[in-house]
Order: structure tokens, then C-alpha cells, then sequence
């Protein structure tokens, strides 16, 4: 009898540690409960000072503005050489002619500044969508929304579990649109401008230098080669063979001046390339890939 009474006593026995286990569950329950709590109080407080979206628009002003004076540069470069490439230049050292049509030299960098043109205004549409996504995450609409959705979601949190089980599937997606509303275009322009500043501003302010100095060394040669081609045409039979030589010199000179052009547009393609690459990286491709990661990120949550 009395084995059995022990062996009816040990199911008792095992209580107090079911109870002990029982009471650490419930103590992580409520520190996660507390973290996720200060966490959402965190983040709507970041978003009524406004701090996040306030420098994602002083770095889309920034980018704004590069663009627009990058855009600039390249319309004035393609300018010039869109005047530059009707010019034919005329050499005629006792009556033998060499022409140059600066068209032939011309027209693959010309081309090619065109779709640079049309990128810059594609990425300066993408930067104003961008600006005025970010102005509708400052509105008080928006924030107050962001509250109310934190507030009812802590509320369900904190309730008993029978009332959150009920409520929790609507109210956990209202407040990861209220979050998404609220901070996904901000975060985005925020790490776009971590990106730039480490691997993109550089080479950025590289090309765009050397294209303002191309445009310069374009524009004086264009406004040169009209002189020279009619101060040749203006020279009568005995000025040009008492120039014999010198005009042959000239006539080397004037290839020599055509090669030069030659390896300076092959520069100005590079930095051209060069600058679609980091605007379509810094204002279409970076943006679309934060989104998309973090609408993974909110799928995962899910």
C-alpha cells in the first residue's frame, strides 16, 4: 500500500517545476511584449518629429539639384556639337584641298549625350515622385494614422489572448501600412545616400568636371573654326603660294586638331557612361531594390 501511495504521489511532485517553466514562458512573453511595446512608441515618436523624413528631403533636394546641373551640362554639350557637326573645315595649300567634316567625328558622341539627356530627365522624374512621396509621409493624416494603428495594435497586444486572436490578423496589417506609409520612402532615400556618399559621389564629381571642361574646350573650337575657314577662302593665288609650306604645315595642324577631337569625344563617352550608370543606379534601380527588400522584409513579418 504503501508503494502505491508513492507511485500516486509522483504526478503531484512533478507540479511545481510545470509551474516554474510556466512562470519563465510568461515572463519572455512579456519582455517581448514590453520591446515590440517601446519599439512602436519609438518609432512614432521618430515619426511626429519628422527627424527621418526631413533628411530624405534635404537628399532628394540634393540630388535634385546635381541633376538638373548635370542635365544642364549635357544639353550645352550637345549644343555645341550639334553646331560643330555642320561645319565642314576647308585646307587648301596651293590648290590642293583636304576636307574635314567634324560631322563624321561628331556624331557617336552627339548620340550618345541625346539618350544621356533623356536618362537625366527620366531620373529627375523619379527624384520629383520621390519628393512628393516624401511629402505625403509628413502629412498629419499620415501620422496620425501611424498613432491610432500603434495604439489599437498594443491595446489587442496587451488584451487577453481570446480578444487579440480575434482582431490580430486586420489589426497587424493596418499597422504594417501605417509603418510602410510612414518611413518606407524615407529609409529608402536614407540608405541611398549612405550608398552614394561611400561608392558614388566620387566618381559622380570626377565626371562631371571633366564634361563641364569638354563643353569649355568644345565651345572655343567651334567659335574658332569659322575664322580660320574663311580667313582661308579669303586668300588669293600668290598668298597661298607664297605660303606654300606654312600651309601645309597648317593643313597637319588641322589633322592633328581632328585626332585630338577624335580622342576627346572617346573621353567624353566614358564619363558620359559613366554618369547614366550612377544616376540610373542612385535615383531608379538602388530606390526600387530598398523597396522591394523591404516589402520582403514585411512579407517575412507576415
Amino acid at each position: 500500500m504503501t508503494a502505491i501511495k508513492k507511485r500516486r504521489r509522483k504526478p503531484n511532485g512533478g507540479q511545481p517545476e510545470r509551474s516554474a517553466g510556466k512562470a519563465v514562458a510568461d515572463q519572455r512573453v512579456f519582455l517581448k511584449k514590453l520591446a515590440l511595446t517601446t519599439l512602436l512608441l519609438g518609432l512614432v515618436a521618430l515619426a511626429w518629429l519628422g527627424t527621418l523624413s526631413q533628411y530624405g528631403e534635404d537628399y532628394i533636394d540634393r540630388v535634385f539639384t546635381q541633376a538638373l546641373t548635370t542635365f544642364a551640362v549635357a544639353r550645352a554639350l550637345n549644343g555645341v556639337i550639334s553646331v560643330a557637326q555642320g561645319t565642314k573645315l576647308a585646307v587648301e595649300p596651293a590648290g590642293v584641298g583636304a576636307n574635314f567634316a567634324l560631322g563624321e567625328v561628331l556624331d557617336p558622341i552627339n548620340d550618345l549625350i541625346e539618350r544621356f539627356s533623356w536618362v537625366m530627365l527620366a531620373s529627375t522624374t523619379a527624384l520629383g515622385l520621390q519628393k512628393l512621396l516624401l511629402e505625403m509621409a509628413g502629412w498629419w493624416g499620415i501620422r496620425i494614422f501611424l498613432l491610432g494603428s500603434t495604439l489599437l495594435f498594443m491595446v489587442c497586444m496587451w488584451w487577453p489572448s481570446r480578444i487579440y486572436g480575434q482582431f490580430s490578423p486586420w489589426v497587424t496589417q493596418l499597422l504594417l501600412t501605417a509603418l510602410l506609409l510612414n518611413f518606407a520612402v524615407p529609409t529608402v532615400t536614407f540608405f541611398s545616400d549612405q550608398v552614394f556618399e561611400d561608392f558614388i559621389r566620387e566618381k559622380q564629381q570626377i565626371s562631371m568636371n571633366a564634361l563641364e571642361q569638354e563643353s569649355q574646350e568644345f565651345k572655343r573650337i567651334e567659335e574658332s573654326l569659322p575664322t580660320e575657314k574663311a580667313r582661308i577662302k579669303e586668300q588669293t593665288w600668290r598668298e597661298k603660294l607664297s605660303q606654300l609650306m606654312g600651309g601645309m604645315r597648317e593643313s597637319l595642324d588641322f589633322e592633328a586638331e581632328i585626332q585630338r577631337l577624335k580622342v576627346k569625344s572617346e573621353e567624353i563617352a566614358e564619363h558620359v557612361i559613366a554618369l547614366i550608370v550612377v544616376f540610373v543606379l542612385q535615383t531608379i534601380i538602388l530606390p526600387l531594390l530598398l523597396i522591394w527588400l523591404l516589402l520582403r522584409a514585411i512579407r517575412i513579418i507576415q
